[in-house]
This record gives C-alpha cells, structure tokens and sequence, in this order.
C-alpha cells in the first residue's frame, strides 16, 4: 500500500511578524534573528484587495457595456438603452462604491500593503467610465456629421 506525501505549500511555513521566514530555526519558540520577536505573522484579509476586486469587476462591465454601445452605434442597430443603462446603474456603480468604502476601512484601519489611489481611479472608472465614454461618442457623432 502506497502512502500519500502531501507536500508542503508555502503558505505552511512559518513566517515571523517581520516577514523573516522562520524555516530552518531550531524551534517555534526561539526568537527571530531579524526582530527577535517570537510572534509569527498570521494572515488577515485585507479591504484593500477587497475593495480592488469589486472596482475591477465593475471596471470590466462598464468596458463591455461601452464596447457594446458603441457596436451599436456603429451598426445602427436600434437596440434599447435600458439594456446597456440597468446593467451599469445596477452592478457596476454598485460596486464603484463597494470598492470606495473597502478602501475607506482600509485606510481608517491602516492595512499595510493598501493601494488606496489604484482602487479610488479603478472605482471612479467603474461608476463614471459609461457616462464619459458616452458623451466621448456624441462628440464623435457630432464632428462626423459637420456640427450644427
């Protein structure tokens, strides 16, 4: 009968608060040659990673929904604008402001590693990337077919 050797991932290694990685130490207790703390790091989610995966998702429907918008400028194809407005105003704002208050709880409980500008611009793209590309296109249309 075989035996099944699971092997170790690298987040089973023991890693001290300082992020010494405490592998080859003689014993848990014994104390950090970096810090000499004896305190090991535990992992704790983060709003911050949080925050920058609802603006990405958001980011990603409103970059569909404008695509889509402007293929159905281009084609002349009269398909309704509620099918491209609920989508937006219903998911992607949604998570623009899910993504904002993340960042906020990030910011207020001072995670490291936060990346509060990234996920403030993903945010603002998520919620007022439609209504910008939007009017860019009645510019486009505008010029194109001479002004007033």
């Amino acid at each position: 009968m075989k035996k099944r050797v699971r092997k170790k991932s690298a987040d089973d290694d023991p890693v001290c608060i300082c992020g010494y990685p405490r592998i080859g130490l003689p014993a848990i207790g014994s104390p950090c040659p970096e810090c000499g703390s004896t305190k090991l790091a535990v992992y704790q989610r983060s709003f911050s990673y949080y925050g920058w995966i609802f603006a990405c998702a958001g980011a990603f429907i409103t970059f569909v929904h404008t695509v889509a918008e402007l293929g159905t400028i281009i084609t002349s194809s009269g398909l309704p604008r509620t099918l491209y407005l609920g989508p937006w105003r219903f998911v992607s704002v949604p998570f623009g402001f899910i993504s904002l208050i993340c960042t906020a709880i990030s910011m207020v409980k001072r995670e490291p590693r936060r990346k509060s500008l990234r996920n403030v611009g993903m945010a603002l793209l998520s919620g007022l990337g439609y209504p910008i590309a939007g009017f860019i296109f009645l510019l486009m249309i505008f010029y194109a077919t001479g002004g007033i």
